[in-house]
């Protein structure tokens, strides 16, 4: 960051002064304490102080407890925690021992069910952990299938091979009578049909069918009715198990939880 952009945050002048010494930095500055010692320049422009990176707070994220931390890395792309995991011993012992990269797994294959496709059986993983756990071995062979599916994934979007496509007007094996099928939506662990009546008139406006499967077990697990109309825009919330509904006219949004009970 240039220094005028450094002035206009209001930095102190311990900071500016290392700024005009050319970043002569004599010795690595102290994570635990957020700071830097400086030595003397010829010219005499820097004296032999301390100076604060973090300028009033001493705050770092080593200082946070290992869940919270374990948080933060969980709402990282997965390139930036390989970087974490690379720009410290202390966090990089935290990802091993809170199995980051097998949490990071579970979570995409959980959401994304048909990723197993691209994936060799990881079972004897588990089996070994009973056995002879290696804590490294262990973060080391996740990440491995982790860097593997990325590469199937992106050959798969490259190849010059069309997927296979068929068409038919069956959702699961089921068909809804007096309905056409108008449209349909994957949300990684949810799939979801759109059923509209045959007749387009008043009194059938309520007669809107909307089917949720769920992908991993290929089962319904709720069906959709009374609906104020033909929806606008829906959104599933996998992680919360809910349907987010907006129908155009009505300034409202409905919530729809998955589980009926």
């Amino acid at each position: 960051m240039p220094k005028a952009k450094y002035k206009r945050k209001g930095a102190p002048l311990s900071l500016l002064r290392v700024l005009d010494s050319d970043n002569n930095i004599s010795k690595k500055p102290d994570i635990q304490t957020g700071t830097v010692c400086l030595d003397e320049n010829k010219d005499g422009r820097v004296s032999d102080k301390e100076v604060n990176l973090f300028s009033d707070s001493d705050g770092s994220i080593l200082r946070l407890p290992e869940e919270m931390i374990c948080m933060v890395l969980q709402h990282l792309p997965m390139a930036a925690i390989a970087r974490v995991e690379q720009a410290c011993k202390h966090l990089r012992t935290i990802i091993i021992h809170a199995r980051i990269w097998r949490k990071i797994l579970l979570t995409k294959i959980e959401f994304e069910p048909e990723l197993k496709a691209f994936l060799p059986d990881f079972s004897c993983l588990e089996k070994q952990e009973k056995d002879n756990y290696d804590s490294e071995i262990d973060s080391l062979s996740y990440k491995r299938l982790l860097e593997n599916l990325k590469l199937k994934l992106d050959y798969t979007w490259m190849s010059a091979h069309s997927p296979n496509i068929s068409r038919t007007n069956h959702v699961f094996g089921e068909l809804e009578d007096e309905h056409f099928l108008y449209h349909i939506i994957s949300t990684g662990r949810h799939f979801l049909s759109f059923w509209g009546p045959m007749k387009t008139d008043t009194k059938t406006q309520r007669d809107y069918i909307i089917d949720v499967f769920d992908r991993t077990t290929l089962t319904k697990v709720r069906r959709l009715t009374d609906l104020h109309g033909k929806p606008d825009i829906v959104r599933v919330v996998s992680e919360l198990g809910l349907v987010l509904l907006s129908y155009p006219g009505l300034l409202m949004v409905e919530l729809v939880m998955l589980d009926s009970g």
